[in-house]
């Protein structure tokens, strides 16, 4: 079966990441465990590159979600475009694929028209010559429904049945040796009353195979997917120790920031906040003593943000 792997930046395609994960598992019946989405919780002492690199190369296929901020997002600390940045995880991700010669499909969120080979860094170039396919907001299951057939994405491993029936492949074969045994050599072809004896050089299970796929309608059994409350949300975007200096390297004591949930509140260095929605463009939003805050983890780091001001906090997750 198909291991994918999909890219994306946080504060461009979050939310369609999460819902294209869900129809990978409900319509294309990939399990969870091999579907690669959210690679950024890299072991402390390991050389991230080598870290992404390695998860990269365990795919078959890597689904690069580009939506209008993917090219010209910028880093808030430095107001350096990210895909400029040589660590910059999509840019790895997307590069690492490339050059392995897996198969990486751009994926183009509502709209968002195809970057120009200018405006990619080098080892990005290849992208242009990739074919896309397009997810939009509108037909958003329709499309990824399209899509998951178009790359073959579905189960089709022997024993998983045929992409997206959500039959073992063994079901028919067994049912049919059993419907021979009982019939004594003949089997029923749409009705009891259409009855045919097996000429002597048939091949029964061939033909009693073919009989029940064509006529034996089993359920697909889907995939159950709950999405995430606010809480476990905000349990895995943020949760964890930030550096309050902002460095890439160490936290000594005095430096960390301790950010954690407890029930539907964010315990921020020990102050409660209330968590009240998911914002728009992957911030999660808090009130705490009546002001209204907003979170948002970008790769490694913690942005935090007074609703409505135009500056921000930026941490980096403790090593």
């Amino acid at each position: 079966m198909p291991k994918i792997f999909i890219s994306y930046r946080r504060d461009d395609s979050k939310y369609q990441a999460d819902r294209l994960h869900q129809s990978l598992m409900r319509v294309g019946r990939v399990p969870k465990r091999d579907i690669f989405i959210d690679i950024d919780n890299i072991p402390v002492g390991v050389d991230f590159v080598e870290y992404l690199d390695g998860q990269v190369k365990q795919c078959d296929v890597l689904l690069a979600l580009i939506g209008p901020d993917w090219l010209t997002v910028a880093n808030p600390r430095t107001g350096q475009r990210r895909l400029d940045d040589p660590k910059d995880f999509v840019r790895i991700e997307i590069a690492s694929a490339l050059k392995r010669g897996i198969q990486v499909a751009p994926v183009m969120l509502d709209g968002t028209p195809f970057p120009s080979e200018d405006n990619l860094p080098d080892e990005l170039k290849p992208l242009t010559r990739r074919h896309g396919v397009d997810l939009r907001r509108e037909s958003f299951d329709a499309d990824a429904e399209r899509m998951i057939r178009k790359l073959k994405l579905a189960t089709t491993a022997s024993g998983q049945g045929k992409p997206g029936d959500g039959t073992p492949g063994w079901i028919a074969p067994a049912i049919a040796v059993v419907l021979l045994a009982a019939l004594g050599g003949g089997v029923w072809f749409g009705n009891p009353g259409d009855w045919r004896g097996l000429k002597a050089d048939a091949d029964p299970l061939a033909i009693a195979e073919e009989a029940l796929v064509g006529a034996l309608v089993l359920e697909p059994m889907a995939a159950e997917v709950t999405p995430l409350t606010l809480a476990e949300m905000a349990e895995r975007e943020l949760s964890g120790s930030w550096n309050v200096t902002g460095e890439a390297d160490g936290c000594a004591a005095g430096q960390r920031l301790e950010v954690t949930v407890a029930g539907e509140q964010l315990m921020v260095g020990g102050e409660a906040e209330a968590l009240v929605e998911n914002g728009a463009d992957g911030w999660i939003e808090t009130l705490r003593d009546g002001a209204a805050l907003r979170y948002k983890r970008e790769g490694a780091q913690l942005l935090i943000q007074s609703k409505g001001a135009s500056d921000m906090q930026a941490f980096t997750r403790c090593s």
